[in-house]
């Protein structure tokens, strides 16, 4: 039985063990707390990226990649275009099949070559000014009728074609021979069957004074004359330069009189003017010696 106010010995054991200090536990991290309708965190992990901004970042990186496949794409089609487009060098080939010598096509090569060396920017076809390359090949070459191009050979090569001029008639000048197309264009460099119609120069002027007058409008006027003969029933065979002038012309034909023609008037015309007499003298049964048309609106012969 206990006295009040008395311990007993055993109640103050317990009560020194409860006084003796025990240390702490170490502190743990919380474990995240999840909840409903709450978003879920962890303040100890680093923030994860949402589901719509990873979206975003992967539609911008597409972008990029898209715009710089893009840019690549052009420039190498820029760059192929350029290349196909560009003109190494030159082949020339000449279709005519009548051609009975041999063209000299690499003197036509080194035409081109030169024009391009004068226009370095026309190698790029896609700006060539082909009507100012066909004027540079009739100056350098006459006998360049026309130049046609013909898209590439290969790479770096581009393909031309070449038209020649077919000569009408030949005439020798100062030990050099000339021919005269339908055109009246001379040129001196002939690759086919030469004419049948020639020149005989009975004027006796100088050889410089004749090489002169007829390797320009002499000559030119002789072509056009002859091919517009032909063109309303009149063959040439022959002209003749008369003697003491280099501005009279006399063309003579098959079955009809000598026409007698002047380079100080139009050759168009004269011709008109030669029909109309030759099918006057036809209905009248007339055979003159000539016929005189270098006078405008009159036509003069001789029986």
């Amino acid at each position: 039985m206990k006295l009040l106010g008395r311990r007993d010995k055993k109640d103050e054991q317990i009560a020194g063990r409860r006084r003796q200090v025990t240390p702490r536990p170490e502190a743990t991290p919380s474990v995240p707390s999840f909840r409903r309708n709450r978003t879920i965190t962890d303040r100890s992990t680093v923030p994860e990226v949402s589901e719509r901004a990873r979206i975003h970042q992967l539609r911008m990186m597409r972008r990029k990649v898209g715009m710089t496949l893009g840019i690549t794409l052009l420039v190498l089609a820029v760059i192929m275009v350029g290349i196909s487009q560009f003109t190494q060098s030159v082949r020339v080939v000449i279709p005519d099949t009548s051609v009975v010598g041999q063209p000299d096509t690499a003197l036509y090569q080194r035409y081109f070559d030169e024009y391009f060396k004068r226009y370095p920017l026309e190698r790029f076809r896609f700006i060539t000014n082909y009507d100012q390359l066909s004027q540079w090949m009739q100056e350098s070459a006459p006998e360049v009728a026309k130049v046609t191009p013909q898209g590439l050979q290969s790479l770096g090569v581009a393909k031309y074609e070449l038209r020649l001029r077919q000569p009408l008639v030949s005439w020798r000048v100062n030990d050099e021979q000339y021919y005269v197309d339908t055109n009246g264009v001379t040129f001196k460099r002939n690759y086919f069957t030469p004419p049948t119609v020639s020149v005989v120069d009975k004027s006796g002027a100088e050889i410089e004074q004749g090489a002169a007058i007829a390797s320009g409008r002499l000559l030119s006027f002789v072509g056009r004359a002859v091919a517009l003969a032909a063109e309303n029933g009149v063959k040439v065979t022959q002209v003749e330069i008369p003697s003491g002038s280099m501005r009279q012309v006399y063309l003579h034909g098959e079955g009809v009189p000598v026409i007698r023609m002047t380079i100080d008037r139009g050759v168009e015309y004269q011709v008109a003017d030669m029909k109309r007499t030759l099918t006057f003298l036809v209905a009248s049964g007339q055979t003159p010696q000539y016929i005189d048309v270098r006078t405008a609106g009159k036509a003069f012969y001789k029986e």
